[in-house]
C-alpha cells in the first residue's frame, strides 16, 4: 500500500511540474544578419534561450559562402573554376557536393535549359563579380564562349568533381 501511495505522490508531483512548466510563456527571439549581398531574419519561438544561435547561424552562413560564393576569390567554387586539369579529381566539401548533385538534377529535369556552367556568359554580360558592362557583348564573343559551356563537362563523384573540359567554370547563383 505504501508503494501505491508513493507512486500516486510521484504522479501528482509530475503532473504539477508539467502544469507549472506549461505556464511559462513562449518567448520570441528575433535574429538577423547580413550575408551574400542580402539580409537574413530568423524568429525563434520557444521557452528555451536562443543564446549562441546567432553565432551558429553566422558561422554556418560563412561556411556556405566560403564554399559557394563567386564573389570570394578563394571560395571552393572559384578554386574549382580555376582548376586547369581534366580527368583529375578536385576534392570538394559536403555543401558543394550536395549543391552540385542538386544542380545536376535541375539540369537534367530542365532538359539542359538550366546550366550552372554559364559563368563566362554571366561575366561577359556584366552580371557577375566583374564590373558591369555598358553595351551588349559582341555576338561573335558570345558564340566563342559557348564552347566553354556545358554541365555535362563536369563529372560528380563521391567526394570530388572532375572536369572533362579545362575551361568549364561554375556560377550557381
Amino acid at each position: 500500500w505504501e508503494e501505491g501511495q508513493l507512486a500516486q505522490r510521484r504522479l501528482v508531483l509530475l503532473a504539477v511540474a508539467i502544469a507549472t512548466a506549461s505556464c511559462v510563456p513562449a518567448r520570441e527571439h528575433k535574429l538577423q544578419g547580413r550575408t551574400m549581398g542580402t539580409t537574413w531574419h530568423v524568429t525563434v519561438v520557444g521557452r528555451a534561450s536562443a543564446s549562441g544561435l546567432q553565432e551558429q547561424i553566422d558561422r554556418r552562413l560563412e561556411e556556405v559562402n566560403d564554399s559557394l560564393s563567386t564573389y570570394r576569390p578563394e571560395s571552393e567554387i572559384n578554386r574549382f573554376s580555376r582548376f586547369p586539369r581534366t580527368g583529375e579529381e578536385f576534392p570538394v566539401g559536403r555543401d558543394f557536393l550536395e549543391v552540385m548533385k542538386t544542380a545536376a538534377r535541375v539540369h537534367d529535369l530542365s532538359g539542359g535549359a538550366w546550366d550552372g556552367t554559364v559563368r563566362p556568359l554571366v561575366d561577359l554580360w556584366g552580371f557577375g563579380p566583374l564590373p558591369p558592362v555598358s553595351e551588349p557583348p559582341n555576338p561573335r564573343r558570345i558564340e566563342a564562349l559557348l564552347g566553354e559551356i556545358g554541365f555535362d563537362a563536369i563529372e560528380i563523384r563521391q567526394a570530388a568533381l572532375v572536369k572533362r573540359q579545362a575551361a568549364v567554370t561554375l556560377d550557381l547563383s
